[in-house]
Protein backbone atom coordinates (compact mmCIF):
# COMPACT_ATOMS: atom_id res chain seq x y z
CA UNK A 1 0.00 0.00 0.00
CA UNK A 2 1.23 3.49 -0.86
CA UNK A 3 2.22 5.96 1.80
CA UNK A 4 0.21 8.62 0.86
CA UNK A 5 -3.31 6.15 0.78
CA UNK A 6 -2.76 5.01 4.81
CA UNK A 7 -2.23 9.15 5.49
CA UNK A 8 -4.93 9.57 3.08
CA UNK A 9 -7.38 6.97 5.06
CA UNK A 10 -5.97 7.96 8.28
CA UNK A 11 -6.88 11.96 7.77
CA UNK A 12 -10.31 10.86 6.69
CA UNK A 13 -10.77 8.42 9.80
CA UNK A 14 -9.96 11.35 11.97
CA UNK A 15 -12.30 14.03 9.91
CA UNK A 16 -14.91 11.08 10.68
CA UNK A 17 -14.05 11.08 14.06
CA UNK A 18 -13.95 14.61 15.21
CA UNK A 19 -17.74 14.95 13.29
CA UNK A 20 -19.14 11.86 15.05
CA UNK A 21 -17.63 13.31 18.65
CA UNK A 22 -19.24 17.43 17.43
CA UNK A 23 -22.24 16.10 16.76
CA UNK A 24 -22.55 13.99 20.13
CA UNK A 25 -21.56 17.10 21.71
CA UNK A 26 -24.44 18.71 20.24
CA UNK A 27 -27.09 16.09 21.37
CA UNK A 28 -25.96 16.15 24.37
CA UNK A 29 -26.16 19.57 24.99
CA UNK A 30 -29.81 19.47 25.57
CA UNK A 31 -32.78 22.07 24.36
CA UNK A 32 -31.68 25.72 23.33
CA UNK A 33 -33.03 29.12 25.95
CA UNK A 34 -35.59 30.73 23.62
CA UNK A 35 -35.17 33.58 22.88
CA UNK A 36 -30.76 33.86 23.54
CA UNK A 37 -29.68 33.23 20.13
CA UNK A 38 -32.63 34.10 17.92
CA UNK A 39 -34.94 36.42 17.90
CA UNK A 40 -38.44 35.62 19.38
CA UNK A 41 -41.64 37.51 17.98
CA UNK A 42 -43.89 38.86 20.64
CA UNK A 43 -47.31 39.64 19.94
CA UNK A 44 -49.37 41.93 22.69
CA UNK A 45 -52.96 41.61 22.50
CA UNK A 46 -54.85 44.01 23.98
CA UNK A 47 -58.59 42.81 23.48
CA UNK A 48 -61.41 44.06 20.72
CA UNK A 49 -58.86 45.31 18.13
CA UNK A 50 -57.69 47.88 20.72
CA UNK A 51 -53.88 48.70 21.48
CA UNK A 52 -51.91 49.92 24.26
CA UNK A 53 -51.60 53.14 22.41
CA UNK A 54 -55.53 54.11 22.17
CA UNK A 55 -56.08 52.81 25.64
CA UNK A 56 -55.69 55.82 28.08
CA UNK A 57 -53.13 56.72 30.45
CA UNK A 58 -54.53 55.93 34.26
CA UNK A 59 -53.34 58.12 37.39
CA UNK A 60 -52.31 56.14 39.51
CA UNK A 61 -51.12 52.68 37.79
CA UNK A 62 -49.87 54.13 34.23
CA UNK A 63 -50.70 53.78 30.63
CA UNK A 64 -50.75 50.12 28.64
CA UNK A 65 -47.96 51.57 26.41
CA UNK A 66 -45.47 51.32 29.48
CA UNK A 67 -46.41 47.48 30.11
CA UNK A 68 -45.06 46.59 26.86
CA UNK A 69 -42.13 49.25 26.61
CA UNK A 70 -40.65 47.45 29.93
CA UNK A 71 -41.91 43.98 29.48
CA UNK A 72 -39.22 45.08 26.44
CA UNK A 73 -37.04 46.71 27.61
CA UNK A 74 -36.22 43.80 30.96
CA UNK A 75 -36.10 41.02 28.93
CA UNK A 76 -33.21 42.54 26.48
CA UNK A 77 -31.60 43.61 29.63
CA UNK A 78 -31.61 39.88 30.60
CA UNK A 79 -30.08 39.11 27.27
CA UNK A 80 -32.96 37.89 25.57
CA UNK A 81 -33.84 38.93 22.21
CA UNK A 82 -37.66 40.07 21.38
CA UNK A 83 -39.43 41.70 18.53
CA UNK A 84 -42.52 42.92 17.53
CA UNK A 85 -44.31 41.82 14.06
CA UNK A 86 -41.43 39.32 13.18
CA UNK A 87 -42.74 37.04 10.49
CA UNK A 88 -40.54 34.01 10.54
CA UNK A 89 -38.96 32.85 14.05
CA UNK A 90 -38.61 29.98 15.58
CA UNK A 91 -40.75 31.26 19.20
CA UNK A 92 -43.46 33.30 18.77
CA UNK A 93 -45.43 34.93 22.25
CA UNK A 94 -48.92 36.13 22.22
CA UNK A 95 -49.28 38.18 25.21
CA UNK A 96 -53.33 38.46 25.88
CA UNK A 97 -53.74 41.19 28.63
CA UNK A 98 -56.84 41.64 30.65
CA UNK A 99 -57.88 45.29 32.14
CA UNK A 100 -59.81 45.76 35.26
CA UNK A 101 -60.71 48.75 37.40
CA UNK A 102 -58.24 49.16 40.92
CA UNK A 103 -58.08 50.90 43.82
CA UNK A 104 -57.35 54.81 43.53
CA UNK A 105 -56.12 55.22 46.50
CA UNK A 106 -52.46 55.04 48.00
CA UNK A 107 -54.06 54.80 51.46
CA UNK A 108 -57.38 52.56 51.17
CA UNK A 109 -59.92 53.76 53.48
CA UNK A 110 -63.41 53.72 54.44
CA UNK A 111 -64.43 55.39 51.08
CA UNK A 112 -62.34 53.23 48.37
CA UNK A 113 -62.50 55.11 44.55
CA UNK A 114 -62.16 51.97 42.17
CA UNK A 115 -62.29 54.28 38.92
CA UNK A 116 -58.46 53.36 38.06
CA UNK A 117 -57.72 50.40 35.71
CA UNK A 118 -55.04 48.21 35.01
CA UNK A 119 -53.76 45.31 34.00
CA UNK A 120 -55.57 42.19 35.13
CA UNK A 121 -53.64 39.47 33.75
CA UNK A 122 -51.46 37.97 30.83
CA UNK A 123 -52.09 34.91 29.63
CA UNK A 124 -49.12 34.03 26.87
CA UNK A 125 -48.85 31.14 24.55
CA UNK A 126 -46.11 30.23 22.34
CA UNK A 127 -45.55 28.95 19.21
CA UNK A 128 -42.43 27.06 18.71
CA UNK A 129 -40.87 26.15 15.40
CA UNK A 130 -37.74 24.76 16.82
CA UNK A 131 -37.59 21.32 17.89
CA UNK A 132 -34.32 21.95 20.03
CA UNK A 133 -36.17 24.09 21.60
CA UNK A 134 -37.45 23.45 25.57
CA UNK A 135 -41.21 22.70 25.06
CA UNK A 136 -43.34 25.91 26.59
CA UNK A 137 -47.29 25.17 28.00
CA UNK A 138 -49.29 28.39 27.77
CA UNK A 139 -49.09 30.63 30.98
CA UNK A 140 -50.65 32.54 33.22
CA UNK A 141 -49.44 35.66 35.73
CA UNK A 142 -51.92 37.65 37.81
CA UNK A 143 -51.77 40.93 38.73
CA UNK A 144 -51.41 40.91 42.15
CA UNK A 145 -48.88 41.88 45.61
CA UNK A 146 -49.38 41.95 49.21
CA UNK A 147 -53.03 42.53 50.07
CA UNK A 148 -55.66 40.64 48.03
CA UNK A 149 -56.41 44.21 46.48
CA UNK A 150 -52.98 45.23 46.03
CA UNK A 151 -51.58 45.82 42.33
CA UNK A 152 -48.38 46.77 40.98
CA UNK A 153 -48.60 49.51 38.18
CA UNK A 154 -48.21 48.83 34.50
CA UNK A 155 -44.36 49.35 34.31
CA UNK A 156 -43.97 47.36 37.67
CA UNK A 157 -46.07 44.30 36.12
CA UNK A 158 -44.69 44.48 32.93
CA UNK A 159 -41.21 43.67 34.45
CA UNK A 160 -42.36 41.21 36.81
CA UNK A 161 -43.91 39.24 33.85
CA UNK A 162 -40.07 39.16 32.15
CA UNK A 163 -39.03 37.99 35.33
CA UNK A 164 -41.44 35.29 35.29
CA UNK A 165 -40.48 34.36 31.55
CA UNK A 166 -36.72 34.13 32.36
CA UNK A 167 -37.55 32.46 35.31
CA UNK A 168 -39.45 29.81 32.87
CA UNK A 169 -37.03 29.69 30.17
CA UNK A 170 -33.89 29.09 32.69
CA UNK A 171 -34.62 29.61 36.18
CA UNK A 172 -33.48 25.37 36.82
CA UNK A 173 -30.60 25.27 34.89
CA UNK A 174 -29.01 29.05 36.64
CA UNK A 175 -30.85 28.21 40.21
CA UNK A 176 -32.74 31.95 39.65
CA UNK A 177 -34.84 32.55 42.65
CA UNK A 178 -38.44 32.32 41.56
CA UNK A 179 -39.54 35.95 40.99
CA UNK A 180 -42.18 37.58 43.62
CA UNK A 181 -44.38 40.81 42.18
CA UNK A 182 -43.42 43.94 44.51
CA UNK A 183 -45.91 46.86 44.87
Amino acid sequence: MRWSTVIGRAVLALSCAAGLAAAQDSARAGPTTPCRTDTCSVVFDWGSGATAASMPTDRRYGAPIDFETSFKQAMTERGFRVGEGIAETRLSMTLRLGIMPAICDFMPGTNTDRSCKTVRDVNITFLNNDPASKKLNSMRFPNRCGAGDQVMTTTQFGRYVADQLQYTFEGEEKRLPRPVGKC
